[in-house]
């Protein structure tokens, strides 16, 4: 069911929630009502709505409140036109097992990547200005990547060695924290690769971690998530096999949140963004533009960012807002184009490649049957930001320019083509924008600049009062992942639970 169906059918504006009918003279403003809950959520992405529902199955009232026309938050499906649907990001599941778990519970199914399924096709990337094909199963596995891939091996090396030694759940406490918070990873990249080739693969690693560029990204933050990679794996191989090796979601990710939604029913309201949130005499006081809400507890099931964007009375611990401030979300700009078959698997191509900009990665969302071809592009960080600035006939052709390069001229000629923005600035210039994400999303999973983890890295995940925070950058495994979202909303709700 999509975003709009569900606005429909499967949640309620404050006064159906509370009960009240609606009238002739709705239109009219009129004092907002105030519903009191044991728990109150803000947020009705994945992380939001897994906590709800833990909430709801423990017999405790809760409520979500969502800023949205919609629920899901950045799990966000395509409007293809075709069925099935499709992610817009980059969204795989690997040993991902409490997606996996929901996705059974809901009857959602996943299925190979082509390119894993048959081990048919090349990958390509370009490196150095030069262009590179590589078997399907991923580059590091690649004979014919060899030259590049042993320049790779020594950054590799030395970044999974000291991701080994930084605490998951703590990173800021790893020996050597605060050399190398001190550092950007584009700072350890110059002192630690010898070619053009290795940095290509530090700044490709990079794309993975933070979705934007290395000069940008501290490398203790780097290094916490290689180690925050789940259940005592860690390093730059899982990294790299979560794109080249994971499985999609048969009809997208979003699937998830529309079903727990519908579970939920009348306890989400759309349109609801907080404004404020009060702690008085024990009780905390959420006020949104739709209904206010008296709770014993609340989770904040945001962005960072955009928790800053509340205010809080009394305000936020020094240490926490400043934090705030300091945790910027990811650029991320995805593209997709539609076409009648997967075509350029009769070229030999599995219909991934990165290396090019603005479009720095492209992959392979066809459904299981081939019924159509579907490529979606990445494009991240400075690049990013400059390609969203332009007007719509320079993004599509510097889009097409890059698919064309990838895998061939064929690439011009889609059925139908969509763009997002991820953190909101594309203009509704083209009828092509399927989407501009906007004010509710701001971007991608956040990432920390130098500094940060060792000066505010205890506040992160530490609740403020009755408040109490979860979501997939406050997960101390598969961080930034859709699975680390649900892990984070599992822990607060049972710490919750525990209190109430």
């Amino acid at each position: 069911m999509g975003g709009a169906a569900l606005g429909a059918a499967g949640t309620v504006g404050a006064r159906d929630l509370l009960g009240v009918g609606s009238t002739e003279s709705e239109a009219k403003p009129r004092a907002r009502n105030t519903k009191r809950v044991d728990v109150a959520v803000i947020g009705a992405g994945v992380a939001g709505l897994v906590a709800a529902r833990r909430i709801a199955a423990a017999g405790k009232s809760v409520v979500v409140l969502e800023a949205r026309d919609r629920v899901g938050g950045r799990a966000r499906n395509w409007r293809c036109g075709m069925p099935p649907a499709c992610d817009c990001g980059q969204t795989f599941v690997n040993n991902h097992t409490r997606v996996r778990a929901l996705a059974k519970e809901f009857g959602i199914e996943f299925y190979p990547q082509h390119a894993v399924a048959t081990g048919q096709g090349n990958d390509v990337l370009y490196a150095d200005g030069q262009r590179f094909q590589s078997p399907a199963g991923g580059p590091l596995n690649s004979r014919a990547l060899a030259p590049i891939i042993a320049d790779a091996s020594i950054p590799f090396h030395k970044l999974d060695s000291m991701a080994a030694t930084v605490p998951p759940k703590t990173p800021w406490e790893a020996r050597q924290a605060a050399e190398w918070d001190a550092i950007t990873v584009e700072t350890w990249k110059q002192q630690n690769t010898l070619t053009d080739f290795g940095r290509w693969w530090v700044d490709f690693l990079i794309f993975l971690v933070g979705l934007t560029d290395p000069n940008k990204v501290s490398l203790l933050h780097a290094l916490s998530y290689l180690a925050r990679l789940g259940d005592g794996k860690h390093g730059t191989k899982e990294a790299l096999d979560f794109i080249f090796l994971g499985d999609l979601v048969l009809g997208g990710i979003q699937q998830l949140p529309d079903h727990l939604a519908n579970q939920l029913g009348r306890r989400v309201v759309l349109h609801a963004p907080v404004r404020r949130i009060r702690q008085r005499h024990g009780r905390v006081r959420v006020e949104s533009d739709k209904l206010n809400v008296v709770a014993k507890r609340v989770i904040i099931a945001t962005a960072p960012s955009l928790n800053a964007l509340i205010d809080f009375e009394p305000g936020l611990p020094e240490s926490r807002a400043q934090l705030l401030q300091r945790y910027p979300q990811g650029n991320m700009y995805t593209f997709a184009a539609i076409y009648e078959k997967p075509w350029w698997r009769e070229k030999g191509l599995t219909g991934r490649g990165a290396g090019l900009h603005p479009i720095y990665a492209v992959l392979d969302y066809s459904p299981p049957d081939g019924s159509s071809g579907r490529l979606v592009g990445i494009g991240v960080g400075a690049s990013q930001a400059r390609h969203a600035r332009l007007p719509a006939a320079d993004r599509r052709r510097a889009v097409f320019d890059n698919l064309a390069t990838y895998l061939g001229d064929e690439a011009r000629k889609p059925l139908k083509t969509l763009e997002r923005n991820w953190s909101g600035s594309v203009h509704h210039d083209a009828p092509w924008v399927d989407d501009v994400m906007g004010q509710w999303s701001r971007g991608c999973p956040g990432y920390l600049g130098p500094g940060i983890w060792t000066s505010y890295g205890p506040w992160i995940r530490e609740p403020f009062g009755h408040v109490h925070f979860a979501n997939a950058e406050h997960a101390t495994s598969y961080n930034t992942y859709v699975e680390g979202a649900i892990r984070s909303a599992e822990a607060v709700a049972k710490q919750i639970l525990a209190e109430l």
